[in-house]
């Protein structure tokens, strides 16, 4: 089993989450039951078909489930806004936070403020990550531009020591982007890679493709039926912790 766990992780599959049942193979006439039946994909289907789930169909009289591959994306609404530890250390984001936070708020209560506050906050980070993070691809290539130059005046032997040290500072900003780039895409992924030294960031895409699809909600069993709707697993999710809280 170890072996073959290893030939997975080597070749990079990802595993088709499940809904609906648990297990996919039963032994007749006993009680002993396992999940011997799985779908593995590449990082390109997944790419491909983000939304891809695994259906266990019953299996009537045979010992093992068929199983179903479906691409099915689902719309939950609004999705919530996050930060990124990296945002800390950039220039302007306390300041912004701070500005943005200590603005006078006169209408409502206290919760009622707090609410507003955050509305305003998450509105100008928005804006403010267009500008600093989104810009960066503009400004990545501009300096790719004038190391590129400038490596070509070095070819030619001509090339000034004020001129060296500004190559050096583009170097120096080329990578402080990198590093930020891959900051973000480590957070997302919640992998461990960049620790041991590895900057690759389709790895990091690929795991963050597969951890979404993984914690993605298909669905929940409302009175033993397999629910899919929106509207109807908002409702009794809803209903379930206003139980929970009531009690």
């Amino acid at each position: 089993m170890e072996k073959f766990n290893e030939f997975i992780k080597n070749c990079q599959l990802y595993y088709v989450p499940t809904v609906r049942r648990r297990y996919t193979w039963y032994r007749p006439h006993d009680t002993s039951r396992s999940k011997l039946d799985r779908v593995l994909v590449t990082d390109n289907w997944l790419m491909m078909w983000p939304g891809l789930t695994q259906y266990i169909i019953s299996r009537e009289v045979f010992d093992h489930c068929a199983l179903v591959v479906k691409n099915r994306l689902i719309d939950w609404g609004h999705v919530p806004f996050r930060t990124f530890d990296v945002w800390l250390k950039e220039q302007g984001f306390k300041e912004l936070v701070k500005k943005v936070w200590t603005n006078d708020v006169y209408n409502g209560n206290g919760l009622e403020r707090v609410k507003i506050k955050l509305k305003s906050l998450k509105r100008d980070l928005k804006l403010w990550r267009v500008e600093v993070f989104i810009s960066d691809k503009f400004r990545r290539q501009r300096i790719l531009d004038e190391i590129e130059a400038i490596d070509k005046c070095d070819d030619d032997d001509n090339l000034q020591e004020d001129i060296r040290l500004r190559r050096i500072q583009l170097l120096s900003a080329l990578r402080d982007m990198f590093e930020r780039k891959t900051a973000m895409i480590k957070q997302k992924s919640m992998a461990d890679w960049i620790a041991k030294g590895d900057m690759n960031s389709k790895f990091f895409h690929s795991r963050l493709r597969w951890r979404m699809l993984n914690n993605d909600i298909k669905g929940i069993l409302i009175n033993g039926e397999w629910c899919e709707d929106p509207d109807q697993v908002k409702s009794e999710v809803r209903n379930h912790f206003e139980y929970r809280f009531e009690a």
